[in-house]
């Protein structure tokens, strides 16, 4: 196998999508936000880099290089990581099924643990967004707090 071609699970922005990106990030002045599947950068979990973004580093290059990027957001990996890459922050969620386990290093890409799934919610604003993670299996009454501690 050719060392630089993409694994078949890799993500590969072709020519035409990075002529397309390449545009967006220049059409406009104001912030904008990317969403990603595969993400672009090592997670340090060897087994899911593999499966990376094959062309990654050069679509962070461009991005960040544009200096309207706030935040990318990507999923794949199902485990909530945070990065940032020439000053934009690389955000990663969990998914709302199976996680990937916390084992760092060497280990398959297939590696699924049974741990509560989740969900972002990005609230938009041109200063400053804001992602949200949330469990979807939290508990099902009502948590209560001693507020007079």
């Amino acid at each position: 196998m050719d060392e630089n071609a993409p694994n078949k699970h890799s993500g590969l922005m072709c020519p035409a999508r990075l002529s397309w990106l390449q545009a967006q990030l220049e059409a406009g002045q104001g912030p904008i936000i990317v969403l990603a599947h595969h993400h672009m950068l090592a997670s340090g979990f060897e087994g899911m880099d593999e499966i990376k973004l094959s062309n990654g580093l050069a679509v962070a290059e461009m991005i960040a290089g544009s200096s309207r990027c706030q935040m990318v957001i990507n999923g794949h990996i199902h485990r909530i990581i945070f990065s940032i890459f020439k000053g934009v922050a690389h955000a990663m969620i969990k998914s709302p099924c199976h996680q990937m386990p916390m084992i760092l290093g060497k280990g398959a890409s297939s590696l699924s643990v049974a741990e509560p799934g989740g969900y972002g919610v990005l609230l938009l604003d041109p200063t400053s967004p804001v992602l949200h993670h949330v469990d979807v299996d939290l508990p099902s009454g009502p948590v209560e707090f001693d507020l007079a501690s």
